[in-house]
């Protein structure tokens, strides 16, 4: 075989062996330029979405790399290391868990968790009107007010108890489970709230003597308002909530005795009522009559028994 027969296939070999090599290299260089700079650490993340008050398992929780320049200082670096704490916030997937985010050693799970320390966590019946129509989620806030019995004339007197408590719990639903908003149809009868021991004291008086009703709060407003309610009077513009006694709206307990209210027919008989002498055709026939004058009261049935226009 002559060299024209091997000179185009040594030719084609060479050829196809650059090539290889230059898109090896093209590969390798977009592979680098792709990688972030920087160094990574491993750090434990949330598997999926996990509620608050859930003790931890290691099926919640997986390794995930970091880059370091962002990684939170105090990330929990070995997923056993937590299993069995309670979680206080609700865990989205693929979010860094640290200690922060857990309740102490020994807390406990469920609502417990939830509760700070000096709070108590107490629970309000509530209906389709007291409950803000079901529209309250876990985590807004509220104010509570109550009508209650008044020691004066005013009656009944609304009240804020309590302002600005956090509802920690609807229903049995501790978290907003996702971006889902809760069933439009989905009516719950309690709400759980997160309040000081006497505010709870307060709530519960309110709810032994009267219905309170929740009054839901803007998610930035925090100021607390003083007010001291308003009573029955002030409603109908006649009674005072100033400490004073407000004006009655009720009829007095003492009242003059019949008897004096009461004049003898013979009295009313010689009042001194004007007269007037009129004259009257009836049948052709002319006659002179004396009535009284009454200015447009009803006639005096005491003494005029007789009809004024008979003339027999």
């Amino acid at each position: 075989m002559n060299w024209k027969t091997w000179f185009p296939l040594i030719l084609a070999i060479v050829l196809g062996v650059v090539a290889a090599k230059a898109a090896h290299d093209w590969v390798l260089k977009n592979k680098v330029a792709a990688a972030p700079a920087g160094k990574f650490t491993k750090v434990v993340v949330a598997k999926a979405d996990v509620p608050p008050g859930k003790a931890l398992t290691a099926d919640d929780l997986t390794l995930a790399d970091m880059e370091a320049a962002v990684a939170p200082a105090n990330a929990i670096k070995a997923p056993e290391s937590i299993v069995g704490r309670v979680n206080e916030t609700f865990m989205v997937k693929g979010q860094p868990v640290i200690e922060a985010m857990l309740a102490p050693q020994g807390a406990g799970s469920g609502l417990q968790a939830l509760v700070p320390e000096g709070m108590r966590a107490i629970t309000v019946e509530v209906n389709e009107f007291s409950g803000v129509a079901g529209l309250l989620t876990p985590g807004c806030k509220v104010d509570i007010v109550a009508t209650l019995s008044a020691a004066d004339a005013n009656g009944q007197v609304a009240k804020t108890i309590v302002q600005d408590v956090k509802v920690t719990a609807v229903g049995q639903r501790t978290a907003v489970v996702g971006d889902a908003p809760p069933p439009p149809n989905e009516m719950v009868r309690s709400v759980t709230v997160l309040v000081k021991p006497d505010q709870a004291e307060a709530i519960e008086l309110a709810c032994a003597t009267s219905r309170p009703r929740l009054v839901l709060r803007g998610g930035r407003d925090n100021e607390i308002v003083a007010s001291a309610g308003i009573s029955v009077g002030e409603l109908r513009g006649t009674g005072h909530n100033d400490g004073a006694s407000a004006v009655a709206l009720t009829a007095p307990t003492t009242r003059p005795s019949l008897a004096s209210t009461i004049q003898p027919i013979g009295a009313l008989a010689k009042a001194d009522v004007p007269h007037r002498t009129v004259k009257v055709i009836r049948g052709g026939a002319e006659s002179m009559v004396t009535l009284d004058v009454l200015d447009g009261s009803p006639p005096n049935t005491l003494t005029d028994t007789k009809d004024p226009f008979d003339t027999k």
